[in-house]
């Protein structure tokens, strides 16, 4: 006789398929009763070696809820069992120790079968059975389920995207131990986020921009079993506020892997007469690439190879031997690799290979600014100029040996201190050097002795590269501050200058080649390389020739190495300026769609709060209107502050240029390093946008916190190098309430408070977050309320938080664990909107919005 199971209830609707099984809501059911006082018993023996597999009938009268157990006496053995449908269709099977459960629904009257099977481990006496179950509570989400343990393992549901707009999927579970995963796919069909094995619940995915389309997300058990609640926001729909911690909302920019950076930054350059090619080092892309002699990018060829170091490349040269010799200067190393790139063979300098490994220095192997280098061609040796040593180094170029030092004299060249740099072998095995510092160029024998010396050429300022003609012994000099070429004799008679390549003025040249009358030109902030003919003596242009390659700036919304930024909450835009770049980007901020909601760029074809770039690569001189490597940047009164390299610059909210202040020294109100910290306080009477008010900077050169009006006149400057009262080490972001102000100091892993009106430090927050000591801060803001203080710990790469009120309450604000990158890499600057939400930039090359919890 079959056991019978009568039920009373609502039905919860089962999905079958052969990858998932999915759950819909139900509402709670009345009470159920079976014929048999609410159980179903069954009872048997199996064997592994035959009779394997025993099939127990279950007629349902009402369908409902129940809990299925199996168990049995032989700990050695190994039973399963599974459930089929009156359809006959198998449902479930259930493996694991004893005694082995399942919670399911019997959604349909008529003939279930369960199938118990011993797969191993001889005879076991069996029992199993079903009992009535409640039905789970109403769901409070969008999807509700359960998973791990006798629960499918994971479970996926599908949902639609009618328009672009952020996307949030938050998940919660009743059961701490377990870990789940939450997982998103696109509509492409691609998983392309997840929160992983993690219990600090709840979960979160992001995506930011999502397009229109069908998705799905998942909901997987790593460990544990636990019922879950999943909900998802979109068209602008809004997840709740977190209640702890911070949130990923949307990403401003995007880096390499989405192809931020321009095409090319082209620096050191030479040609290769072996091939007919132009080897040329892109610094900021870190790599060296070859082109034909007429500008085809040569397929295949990138040093370095993989698995090499790191590069960023400075200068190159070729071995006779055509091996290719690179200079980092920011790695105080210098790489020699086979011609065709793809073996790294030595390494010299810091982390060189054995017999040529030298600590950062000056002298005796050792350098600092390896920046420049020339490879004899005939004596074995090569040649290294280090503009911060003031000296010209030699080494083997066999063994990497460090053979001498040219002991070069400031005043051989009339100047106080020596910046030689661009350098160049000559027909004659003579070499040709550029010295910085005093506009001229000059000729040495091998070994360092001067054969002459050029008169100081004034307009000659910032040489840098330097070529040798050998079909002509001419030579070629880039002048980097006013972007010109100058052409000399083979004896450094001025021959010609010129600032133009045809009709076309020079952007931003670093680093020259020549040959056989030819010369190749790099146009750093140009983003290209020019071929040029040579100039037409006693004009200012150059031919230019066939190149194919043309000018590959970077993308909008795209950064190299973001920085500074500010966000004007009254106008919903946000202003980055990017270092390497030399350029400044505005972004809106909220999505005109959706109102509530923030705007986003992501990627090149997916970046509508772009609006516009401004600034570009200057000098530190009083009139220029462009950046020179730029840092910190502030919004304040409608306009944009920002570090212009020993000097603060200040452009209007539409990237218009309006004043620069500040120049190099350690003098009252000047810079020694250029401002790491900005802060603009707009005089509340003065209007908007505010022509007055009061702006905070930090110098890490002079180690000190200043006020300056809006004209950039001292106020008044606090504060010294030292460990000292009132002193700092390094001191980074400014950020000011009132009248404190709160200043990261790096090097001394703490933010000092300054009480501006007295002109000292009252008090310091550092030590330990979660047990774990801050770690090179670079980033501090207050949030709206006041209440918290917001610590970029980059060191430790997370963002955490001190009550003002009180300082013990400390809190881990987010690794950036749900950001597109999955992590942070190095965040340094922080700021908030006028809603409250923060925004870090970071070295993954984003800046990140998220919502903190109050």
């Amino acid at each position: 006789m079959h056991p019978t199971v009568r039920r009373r209830g609502r039905v919860l609707v089962m999905l079958v398929s052969s990858v998932l099984l999915m759950l819909a809501t139900v509402a709670a059911p009345g009470s159920v009763a079976h014929a048999d006082s609410n159980a179903a018993k069954f009872a048997g023996q199996l064997n592994s070696s035959g009779p394997t597999t025993a099939k127990n009938v279950l007629n349902v009268v009402t369908p409902g809820y129940v809990n299925i157990s199996l168990d049995w006496d032989n700990t050695a053995a190994n039973l399963l069992f599974g459930l089929k449908d009156p359809t006959g269709t198998a449902v479930k099977w259930v493996t694991g120790s004893k005694p082995e459960t399942l919670f399911w629904n019997l959604s349909t009257a008529g003939t279930w079968t369960i199938s118990v099977v011993d797969k191993s481990g001889g005879i076991a006496n069996y029992t199993l059975t079903v009992t009535d179950a409640a039905a789970p509570a109403a769901c409070s989400g969008q999807f509700c389920g359960a998973v791990g343990g006798s629960n499918p393992a994971s479970i996926t549901y599908s949902f639609t995207v009618s328009q672009a707009s952020n996307l949030t999927a938050l998940l919660d579970w009743d059961n701490s131990t377990a870990n789940l995963d939450l997982g998103l796919r696109t509509p492409d069909g691609k998983w392309v986020k997840w929160a992983r094995s993690t219990t600090a619940k709840p979960e979160d995915v992001v995506w930011p921009g999502a397009v229109a389309g069908s998705y799905a997300v998942q909901v997987k058990a790593t460990s544990g079993s636990a019922n879950f609640v999943l909900t998802t926001y979109h068209d602008g729909n809004l997840p709740p506020a977190p209640t702890s911690g911070a949130r990923f909302l949307t990403d401003f920019g995007y880096g390499p892997n989405n192809t931020g950076h321009a095409g090319l930054y082209p620096y050191g350059m030479k040609y290769d007469k072996f091939d007919d090619s132009v080897l040329v080092a892109d610094v900021w892309n870190h790599r060296v690439v070859k082109f034909s002699s007429t500008g085809q990018q040569v397929p295949g060829f990138s040093i370095p190879p993989a698995g090499a170091p790191r590069v960023e490349p400075y200068d190159l040269d070729l071995g006779p031997d055509g091996t290719i010799w690179v200079a980092q200067e920011a790695y105080t190393r210098i790489d020699h690799y086979s011609a065709d790139g793809k073996t790294l063979i030595r390494s010299i300098g810091v982390n060189g290979s054995s017999g040529s490994n030298y600590p950062r220095g000056c002298g005796n192997g050792s350098m600092h600014w390896s920046t420049n280098i020339a490879v004899h061609p005939t004596n074995g040796t090569f040649y290294v100029s280090d503009g911060y040593c003031g000296d010209v180094y030699q080494f083997d170029q066999s063994t990497g040996a460090f053979l001498r030092a040219w002991n070069l004299s400031p005043a051989l060249f009339g100047v106080n201190k020596l910046t030689p740099r661009g350098i160049d072998v000559a027909p004659d095995g003579n070499l040709v050097l550029a010295e910085h510092q005093s506009d001229r160029i000059a000729k040495f024998d091998p070994n360092g002795k001067l054969i002459w010396m050029s008169p100081v050429i004034p307009a000659m300022q910032d040489p840098r590269g330097v070529a040798v003609d050998w079909s002509t012994g001419d030579i070629y000099v880039v002048g980097a501050l006013t972007q010109d070429v100058f052409h000399f004799d083979s004896n450094g008679n001025l021959l010609d200058t010129w600032t133009y390549a045809g009709s076309t003025r020079f952007n931003s040249v670093r680093y020259i080649t020549a040959a056989n009358g030819q010369i190749w030109v790099s146009d750093m902030y140009g983003y290209r390389v020019w071929h040029l003919g040579g100039a037409r003596t006693g004009t200012s242009a150059a031919t230019v020739l066939q190149w194919d390659t043309g000018p590959q700036p970077p993308p909008n919304g795209g950064f190299n190495q973001v920085s500074g930024f500010g966000v004007d909450g009254s106008n919903n835009v946000l202003m980055a300026v990017d270092t390497f770049e030399n350029r400044g980007q505005v972004f809106g901020t909220a999505d005109p769609n959706h109102p509530g909601s923030l705007w986003w760029c992501v990627s090149p074809s997916n970046c509508p709060a772009y609006q516009a770039q401004f600034g570009h690569r200057a000098t530190n001189g009083i009139s220029d209107d462009g950046f020179n490597y730029p840092r910190d940047a502030t919004v304040g009164g409608g306009h944009l502050w920002t570090d212009g390299g020993q000097s603060v610059v200040e452009y209007n909210e539409d990237g218009s240029f309006a004043d620069r202040w500040g120049q190099w020294g350690s003098g009252p109100g000047q810079f020694k390093t250029g401002p790491t910290g900005i802060f603009a306080v707009p005089d509340p009477n003065s209007g908007s946008p505010s022509t007055a008010g009061t702006v905070y900077t930090t110098d890490i050169g002079n180690c000190r916190l200043m006020l300056s009006d809006y004209n950039g006149n001292l106020i008044k400057e606090m504060g010294s190098c030292g460990t000292g009262t009132d002193q700092m080490t390094a001191p980074w972001q400014v950020w000011v309430v009132g009248n404190l102000a709160y200043v990261v100091d790096a090097a001394r892993a703490r933010v000092d408070v300054w009480d501006t009106s007295t002109g000292h430090i009252t008090s310091t927050i550092g030590g330990s977050f979660n047990g774990l000591a801050l770690n090179q801060p670079k980033g501090v803001a207050v949030d709206p309320a006041g209440k918290w203080l917001y610590i970029a710990d980059s060191g430790n790469r997370r963002i955490v938080r001190v009550s003002l009120a009180d300082p013990t309450q400390r809190q881990i604000v987010t690794t950036g664990y749900d950001t597109l990158e999955g992590s942070f890499n190095l965040p340094r600057y922080l700021s908030f909107d006028a809603a409250g939400n923060l925004y870090v930039s970071d070295f993954n090359q984003h800046i990140e919005a998220f919502a903190v919890a109050p």
